[in-house]
């Protein structure tokens, strides 16, 4: 009897967690997966046309960065990386490099005229997406 009342009481444990987990296990999870992730300054080297950026604009671009609302995702094709890599344009990109746990990240992030394209490579792994940050499109590296 008392055996099957403590296995009873793991197994509704169990099921318990796995169907409402803890808060921190669900931020855990979704900072890990999250597509744009939040820019820390100090971590990050962020150039413009080859030049890094002082680090009062630094922590700017970073802030900016971090409070733009993702838009959608781009699709990218096998094969159709470098079209989104080097895009034939006339935007100079910022580059950011940064870690994201033991991985070595580059960011290209490209101005338009009303959003912000970010094309995020890890490795072998591109991913692109676009981003509403008015304040980051009107950023200037010549303020």
């Amino acid at each position: 009897m008392t055996t099957t009342l403590i296995i009873l009481l793991v197994v509704t444990s169990i099921a318990k967690l796995i169907t409402a987990p803890p808060n921190i296990v669900v931020v855990w999870l979704t900072k890990r997966y999250a597509m744009h992730q939040k820019l820390v300054a100090q971590e990050a080297s962020i150039t413009f046309n080859g030049t890094e950026l002082s680090p009062e604009k630094k922590e700017a671009f970073a802030t900016y960065f971090s409070e733009a609302n993702f838009l959608e995702k781009y699709y990218i094709f096998p094969g159709n990386e470098e079209n989104f890599l080097h895009p034939e344009t006339d935007n100079t990109p910022f580059v950011i490099k940064t870690k994201q746990g033991k991985k070595d990240i580059t960011m290209y992030v490209y101005k338009e005229e009303n959003h912000i394209d970010v094309v995020k490579q890890a490795k072998k792994k591109v991913i692109s997406y676009s981003l509403l940050a008015p304040k980051l499109n009107e950023f200037s590296v010549t303020q």
